[in-house]
């Protein structure tokens, strides 16, 4: 007679008991973002700054524009930049399904911390200092906002158009201050400045305009801790 147990047997892999573990339990799962319809698309996020940055996964039947793998990146707003900084944060951001009137497409030569960090900001600052506040080649300027990475992208962009930085030995020609931010800001995001005013963004990304912006900001913020 066999008096072996069936799950000592060759072959046989010993059945686990996680009765018998006191922490084991199901693991989590992330709800899968809806399949997208009509006119939209559903992204997964790489990463999350001032815009989100992420790859195409899957398109409704009449949007037009992007195909699955493209890069592309799209404004938050207040609720959805929390919701995807806290996943971030948690180290498991998933997929969302946005309409592609959103999207903006993100060049294979751009980073995606520079499209995530850099774009929005530089958007802001295209319209401050090209339309409301127009910098001229020797222009001095005197920069007037919050340290961060808005005020690092706009004094870098001013420098780059020609501009001195106001240190207080010269004259001041242009103020760049809080309010021309704000009005620079209503309309840096409207229906047809976001393609014209990305690809201007994009192109200054890759002449390194921005190129110690980002490092800047670390070493100031850890330097505040």
């Amino acid at each position: 007679m066999n008096t072996e147990h069936p799950s000592t047997r060759p072959g046989h892999r010993p059945r686990r008991d996680t009765a018998a573990l006191p922490n084991a339990e199901p693991a989590a799962q992330r709800p899968v973002a809806r399949r997208p319809q009509g006119a939209d698309v559903r992204v997964r996020i790489l990463g999350v700054g001032s815009m989100a940055v992420g790859s195409v996964e899957a398109m409704g039947a009449h949007s037009v524009g992007f195909a699955r793998g493209d890069r592309v990146a799209f404004p938050l707003n207040r609720e959805e930049r929390a919701v995807l900084t806290a996943e971030d944060e948690a180290g498991g951001m998933g997929s969302v399904v946005v309409s592609a009137e959103r999207l903006l497409g993100v060049p294979r030569d751009v980073g995606t911390e520079q499209a995530a960090r850099l774009l929005a900001p530089g958007l802001v600052t295209r319209v401050l200092l090209r339309q409301l506040r127009p910098i001229r080649t020797g222009d001095g300027v005197r920069v007037d906002l919050e340290p961060g990475v808005v005020r690092a992208v706009v004094a870098a962009w001013a420098t780059a158009l020609g501009a001195t930085l106001d240190d207080g030995s010269s004259p001041v020609d242009v103020i760049l201050d809080e309010e021309s931010l704000r009005e620079a800001h209503a309309i840096a995001f409207r229906r047809g400045h976001l393609q014209v005013g990305s690809a201007d963004v994009f192109a200054a990304i890759r002449d390194g305009v921005f190129d110690d912006v980002l490092d800047t900001v670390a070493t100031g913020r850890q330097a505040a801790a």
